[in-house]
Formats: C-alpha cells, sequence, structure tokens
C-alpha cells in the first residue's frame, strides 16, 4: 500500500484577517521520511516564491556563500517541492501517471513507517510580509491508502 495526502488536506486560516489569510499564503508543509525530507508543499500557486538551497562556491544568497535562491516549480516537476492543489487517485499508476506529489509512504513491503509533518511560515515567500505577522492557521492532514495491484 502506498499513502498519499487526499484532496482534503489543507493549510486554512482560522479567520479572515489579513494576518490569518496572509500566513496561510506563505505556509509550506514538509514531509519527513526519517531524517530525509520527501517533498515540501504549498497550498497556494507562488509564482514569485523562490526557496534557499545549497549552490556553488560561486552563488550567494542573503550573504552567504555556496547557497542560491531557486524558483518553485508546479507539481509534476523533479525537485522536492510542490504547490497548489492536491487530487485523489483510485490506483497507484492513476496517481503516477497524474504526476501527483509523492507518496507519504510506501509501505508495500513494510508495515510501518515513521513519518514526520513539519509547518512553518515561509520566510522568503513574497506573502511573508509584515501584515502576516501573528497570523494563524489550521492544519488538516487528509490521508488515504491505496493498495498495490
Amino acid at each position: 500500500m502506498k499513502v498519499y495526502f487526499g484532496d482534503t488536506t489543507g493549510i486554512n486560516a482560522v479567520s479572515a484577517s489579513a494576518a490569518d489569510v496572509g500566513a496561510v499564503s506563505a505556509a509550506r508543509l514538509a514531509v519527513i521520511d526519517d531524517t530525509t525530507t520527501k517533498f515540501i508543499w504549498a497550498p497556494e500557486a507562488d509564482a514569485g516564491y523562490e526557496y534557499l538551497s545549497t549552490g556553488l562556491v560561486t552563488d550567494t544568497a542573503y550573504g552567504v556563500t555556496n547557497h542560491k535562491l531557486n524558483p518553485l516549480t508546479p507539481i509534476g516537476d523533479s525537485d522536492k517541492f510542490w504547490q497548489g492543489s492536491i487530487s485523489n487517485y483510485a490506483t497507484v499508476a492513476e496517481a503516477d501517471a497524474a504526476g501527483n506529489m509523492p507518496c507519504v509512504a510506501d509501505l508495500s513491503s513494510v508495515t510501518s513507517a515513521n513519518v514526520t509533518f513539519r509547518s512553518w511560515i515561509e520566510g522568503t515567500d513574497p506573502d511573508c510580509i509584515n501584515t502576516a505577522l501573528s497570523g494563524v492557521y489550521n492544519l488538516k492532514l487528509d490521508l488515504y491508502g491505496i493498495a498495490i495491484a
């Protein structure tokens, strides 16, 4: 069985205040398998968002050498960053063919998996501005499993 986020997984503002709405716009959710980040999800598509990563000796970001800013790309790419809506699928083959985000846990050869979910407000997101200070959101995890045929 593979375990996926369901389509009602979400990061939702507690109220309609500018702070809460701004916090959701800049929120991230990471899925961590033991000590490895499997993927990071942003609920809202952010064309201007860039994430910090290690780079070449000649790269500099925020005054730090060997680091660079990378643009966040849409679901279906090969990096670990995903954004936008989540869909449910009936089979693993459908989920894989659709380019859906990676599974949360692969239980095809084990009976359990340690998974950590970590959420934060991303400081490099263009929506992370002063009006988002003290914003509050609720995190809803909708997990479902698909048997491997």
